[in-house]
């Protein structure tokens, strides 16, 4: 291992924020260089620090990544080159399964034109982010060095979007009427309309009939796992959130719905056979299913690339069970079982960790490329 790229790797750095659009544009100051700049719309951001390592960051988002300039910061100062991209204008949930591969694999181009190629690439990416990066890594497994998916979604689209249509029709059963919409369509909602307007008509509900929602919870196809009752209403809300928010853009991208429970047996309830007669059923457009499939289904070839995932164990909107079970078996069918570690905290909530926790994971991961020092769980 190089001590360099791990000394005062979380040290805080100030830094030139350079707010630009069209070609990029270089600024300096605090040991390093900054291209700020534009590619269709998107807006992206490169790092060089001064005593550069020669790796290169890539840091891959999901919906929100309000964090990475911090993040950046902070990875300059530990000497690693750093790019990422924002998504383009318009850019929601449907469509951004697909735009966030695109969109780092330009990013990505641009430092190397502008900085020059780097020895090690390693793929740090949060929610969402998590197929993106399973889908750069297993499409060019010998390109990256390293892989930290923090909550992400390594399961694939289809099973996370199944999660989230799930939480719809499960809560349209046990409370029917406070959902506005349906779950193929729903009114324009950004994430403040629906905190501020559907949110707290959710919560009332599950207040005046808790039973019904530790039902739905119990339902196996669902899987909400929670430790009491604020954790409950919250992993409800917040699943719901997802669906709410992003249906409409899914569903234009993918032409047409990808969900499909016409033949699922949902158990788990004190009365599986009501639930059953009582549900919607949904038949999914094959279109959308292939959409899903493209970006992305994931096949566990990781070849020799050390993966690490960090979860927590509760958490309501990329449930860490279902996601990195299946992705732990799909590794383990290709005989690389050897290259994935899975860190699982105990705790509710999603991407739901500290600095320090995140920092050691990656500090963790560059000790396992470097040195061949496996993390423990």
């Amino acid at each position: 291992m190089k001590p360099r790229k791990l000394l005062n790797f979380f040290a805080i750095s100030a830094f030139l924020l350079v707010l630009s659009s069209g070609h990029a544009v270089y600024a300096t100051g605090n040991d390093f260089t900054r291209a700020d700049g534009e590619i269709s719309g998107a807006s992206f951001s490169l790092f060089r620090p001064e005593n550069w390592n020669g790796d290169l960051v890539l840091l891959v988002h999901g919906s929100i990544p309000g964090e990475f300039e911090a993040l950046a910061s902070e990875l300059v100062a530990g000497g690693f080159g750093v790019a990422f991209t924002a998504l383009p204008p318009g850019s929601g949930e449907g469509s951004a399964l697909k735009d966030i591969t695109i969109a780092t694999r330009v990013v990505e181009a641009q430092f190397t034109s502008h900085f020059g190629p780097p020895g090690q690439t390693y793929l740090f990416g949060f929610s969402r982010g998590g197929h993106n990066m399973s889908q750069l890594l297993e499409t060019s497994p010998a390109k990256y060095s390293g892989m930290l998916s923090i909550c992400g979604g390594n399961g694939g689209t289809q099973l996370q979007w199944d999660y989230f249509f799930t939480a719809r029709i499960l809560f349209d059963y046990y409370f029917p009427g406070v959902l506005p919409g349906t779950p193929e369509r729903m009114p324009p909602l950004d994430l403040d309309t629906f905190l501020g307007t559907i949110a707290p008509d959710v919560i009332t509900a599950i207040s005046l009939n808790p039973l019904a929602a530790i039902e739905m919870a119990s339902v196996d196809q669902y899987d909400l796992r929670y430790n009491d009752l604020e954790e409950l209403v919250s992993g409800i809300v917040q699943s719901l959130a997802i669906h709410s928010i992003g249906v409409n853009d899914l569903l234009s991208a993918a032409n047409g719905n990808p969900f499909d429970n016409t033949r699922i047996n949902y158990t788990g309830t004190g009365d599986d056979v009501a639930l059953n007669a009582g549900i919607v059923r949904l038949r999914a457009d094959q279109p959308a299913r292939q959409y899903l499939r493209v970006w992305y289904e994931p096949n566990g070839s990781v070849g020799s690339t050390p993966v690490l995932l960090l979860h927590t164990s509760r958490d309501p909107i990329v449930p860490e069970s279902a996601n990195n079970d299946k992705y732990e078996a799909l590794v383990q069918s290709t005989g690389n079982e050897d290259f994935l570690v899975r860190r699982v905290v105990d705790r509710f909530g999603h991407c739901t960790f500290s600095p320090a926790e995140i920092a050691s994971s990656f500090t963790d991961l560059i000790a396992w490329v470097e040195a061949g020092i496996r993390p423990i769980q």
